[in-house]
């Protein structure tokens, strides 16, 4: 734990620094990464393959997972914001939720993992992005390092699970046919 408090108060040290604010302020906001995540995945699902398709559904159930389980843990396990605890430089909203685990770094590295899997290049970029955001949340003062690790490992642990079950090729293959049936999708 006070390890945990000292990365904190190393890293949010560069919150001072005023050439980094609005780079921070712009990459920490709750749309920017997890939007650009899912418009690539988007992307990918409507260029690709049943590979890519598959995986946007896995990455929908990891998302959905990850909250899940996330939920679950911050009705057990409650942790204040850094900002409560410890001297912060804060430069985002005061959120009132659990710190941990962070869920902004779990959806985030569940959609870029997801990316990884379908495509290595894009995928790469999108981890890069996933643990960047991740890393700004820490530096503006809304979570702990150990926060955004725990949420990083829970959102890419789901995709890589899910990924692996049978009984989501399953439901991809019934939701292709709804859709080819629809016409949202072309017909092979």
């Amino acid at each position: 734990m006070a390890l945990d408090k000292e990365v904190f108060s190393f890293l949010n040290s560069f919150s001072e620094l005023a050439v980094l604010q609005p780079v921070l302020r712009f990459l920490v906001n709750e749309y920017f990464v997890p939007v650009s995540l899912a418009l690539t995945l988007f992307y990918l699902w409507l260029l690709g393959e049943k590979k890519e398709k598959n995986l946007a559904l896995v990455a929908t159930l990891a998302v959905g997972g990850s909250n899940l389980l996330i939920k679950i843990i911050n009705l057990n396990y409650f942790r204040a914001r850094p900002f409560l605890e410890i001297p912060t430089h804060l430069l985002y909203y005061k959120p009132t939720d659990s710190s941990f685990p962070s869920n902004a770094s779990a959806v985030a590295f569940a959609l870029a993992t997801a990316i990884w899997l379908t495509n290595k290049r894009l995928g790469s970029l999108s981890l890069l992005l996933a643990l960047t955001y991740s890393l700004a949340r820490v530096i503006v003062g809304v979570h702990y390092p150990s926060d955004v690790l725990a949420g990083a490992l829970i959102g890419a642990v789901f995709t890589l699970v899910i990924a692996r079950v049978e009984a989501v090729n399953l439901l991809t293959k019934t939701l292709l046919k709804v859709l080819q049936f629809l016409r949202l999708e072309p017909l092979h």
